[in-house]
């Protein structure tokens, strides 16, 4: 069985290698994001705190239509830390960031030439589009399959090899400590890899995050479509195939409908008195004619779950469609919600990101050593055959001729 077993565990790791080293630089570097942008984009993410009131969402609003007039909005957000700036993201992937007391314009990100968002990118798609998040989605499976393998293969025959399968043998020969690095330390590895391959598979196939919810007899909410009613002044006209930025939609609204801006600005309202105790509002702009207005809360961590709460608005009416609020969870919900932190080892604190780090990083190994452990074995086949091969020289004989 353990043959059939390595020969599966060889044939995947050589075909998927590549993919298996770049998903695994990209994922340790990635595990470090937050980290990274506070050291090297400080300057577009805080302020000196001031003893005033920070400005509203539709004084956000207005300041980027003034400055970016072409630019579409897609989301305000922000952290309630007083020295967090107020973030506009547009449909052109800029991120605009905002002084939260002043209202000045503190600085542009292009996310599109962003190198951690390129990093996230090689992450999901390897740069490759569609095509590319094929290749992962089938990867990750892949991975998984691998490190499942991996953990039949090194479990040892009897309990008196049990120590030498769990430390290596520094001063051995160098080809011995490779195999021991891929294999023990990739058995340690494992209990840390196998979480991250199980939720990125939960990202990448929608049968998993459907069986999850069936067997745990959990209603899947948020696949149901939420939609805004259009008012009868405005079902003649044509919204899909205009700009849906707010102050080029205005003109189609009727007198009797709030102004947009205003409007974003009570649903907000609206929505933090019903979820009070979040640090992070997250509010997405329609961008059609039937979208909703969507505030989402992010909340501390008081568990391994990671909290937040949905309030959908209509766009028109600001009449509240839904509310998904994080003490309602299913469990289908709260493993829906915590996936991308338990990915990440964000939900365990710094320790768990260096943990993913450190693991994503021995990741990259793998392929290496798995390599040189087949080349190995394929070179020393490769000789014993040539030797069995060779034909027998004939035994010399010393005689008084060959003497002289």
């Amino acid at each position: 069985m353990k043959k059939i077993i390595n020969k599966v565990h060889l044939i995947l790791g050589l075909t998927s290698g590549l993919v298996v080293f770049i998903v695994s630089l990209t994922g340790c570097l990635y595990v470090f994001e937050e980290e990274i942008r506070n050291l090297t984009q400080a300057k577009y993410l805080y302020v000196i705190p001031e003893n005033k009131e920070k400005i509203n969402v539709s004084q956000a609003i207005s300041i980027v239509e003034k400055h970016f007039p072409k630019e579409k909005i897609t989301q305000v957000r922000w952290k309630t830390a007083p020295e967090s700036t107020i973030m506009v993201r547009t449909k052109s992937n800029k991120m605009i960031s905002i002084h939260p007391y002043s209202g000045a314009l503190i600085g542009v990100r292009d996310m599109e030439t962003d190198f951690l968002n390129a990093v996230e990118h090689i992450h999901t798609s390897l740069l490759l589009g569609d095509i590319g998040s094929e290749i992962i989605k089938w990867n990750v499976l892949i991975f998984f399959i691998l490190l499942i393998t991996g953990l039949v293969l090194w479990f040892p025959k009897n309990v008196q090899v049990l120590k030498q399968a769990l430390t290596v043998k520094w001063s051995a020969k160098w080809r011995k400590v490779n195999y021991d690095f891929h294999s023990i330390y990739g058995f340690y590895m494992s209990w840390i890899l196998l979480p991250i391959a199980l939720t990125g598979i939960w990202w990448t196939f929608d049968s998993v995050k459907d069986f999850v919810y069936w067997a745990s007899n959990s209603k899947q909410i948020y696949k149901e479509k939420i939609v805004s009613e259009v008012p009868k002044s405005l079902q003649n006209i044509d919204i899909q195939k205009t700009n849906s930025n707010i102050n080029q939609l205005h003109d189609f609204f009727d007198e009797k409908i709030m102004e947009r801006k205003s409007l974003i600005q009570q649903c907000y309202l609206h929505a933090a008195k019903q979820g009070e105790g979040f640090n992070q509002v997250f509010i997405n702009l329609p961008q059609d004619s039937l979208a909703t207005i969507r505030v989402l809360f992010r909340y501390p961590y008081t568990s391994l779950v990671r909290n937040q709460s949905n309030f959908y608005y209509d766009q028109y009416s600001g009449k509240l469609l839904r509310v998904d609020l994080y003490q309602n969870y299913s469990t289908g919900d709260k493993i829906r919600s915590s996936n991308y932190d338990l990915h990440t080892g964000k939900m365990f604190g710094i320790v768990g990101k260096i943990l993913a780090f450190l693991a994503s990083l021995f990741a990259t190994s793998l392929p290496i050593t798995g390599f040189l452990i087949w080349y190995n074995k394929r070179n020393y086949k490769k000789k014993k055959e040539l030797k069995i091969a060779a034909p027998k020289s004939e035994p010399y004989v010393l005689t008084l001729h060959n003497r002289k």
